[in-house]
């Protein structure tokens, strides 16, 4: 949480950081900014150009796993540590699906095999994109399963909400998508 005067590095939920992006000054003393969940890039752009922006990654079973710091003008993108584990499959023309192996010299930074110790290879199921300039950079495309994560950073089934939604007696039939173009 930011209190203006307080702190020099913060963390907000998206919802936040698209209301900060309405301010051009006021923020000399916060020099960092985080926030969990898919954010509107140009809203995270405009937040970067008087804060500085980091995109991290990381899940639910193992928290931030391997993710680097990059340049000011690439926030968008995502950079990991080569002892990650971490393994990017082309599952169609430049779409990859980020898979991660168990790498026995940085087990304290791969916190998802705690939670799964019989594992010794996850797939996340989370796409990227590579950066046509730089193969060490990726930015996030989506998922290759039916998971929607929201802005907040939850995750809700479809099916789930579909099922529950077509309960109602004056709905006959529901289908949730998602959005994919940011």
């Amino acid at each position: 949480m930011f209190w203006p005067g307080s702190a020099t590095r913060s963390s907000f939920a998206p919802p936040v950081v698209s209301h900060l992006s309405s301010f051009t000054q006021g923020f000399p003393i916060l020099t960092l900014s985080l926030w969990q969940g898919p954010v509107n890039p140009e809203v995270a752009s405009k937040v970067n150009e008087v804060v500085r922006v980091l995109n991290l990654t990381g899940t639910t079973e193992g928290l931030f796993i391997g993710n680097l710091v990059v340049e000011r003008q690439d926030w968008h993108w995502f950079a990991f540590h080569p002892y990650s584990g971490f393994e990017f499959n082309e599952i169609e023309p430049g779409v990859f699906e980020h898979w991660i192996h168990r790498n026995e010299h940085w087990e304290l930074f791969q916190g998802i095999f705690q939670t799964f110790p019989d594992k010794d290879s996850i797939n996340l199921k989370d796409l990227y994109v590579q950066n046509p300039n730089n193969p060490n950079l990726w930015a996030f495309k989506g998922r290759s399963d039916d998971v929607v994560v929201l802005s907040n950073g939850y995750k809700i089934s479809p099916l789930v909400m579909e099922t529950f939604i077509s309960t109602h007696p004056a709905i006959d039939g529901c289908v949730m998508v998602r959005r994919t173009d940011f």
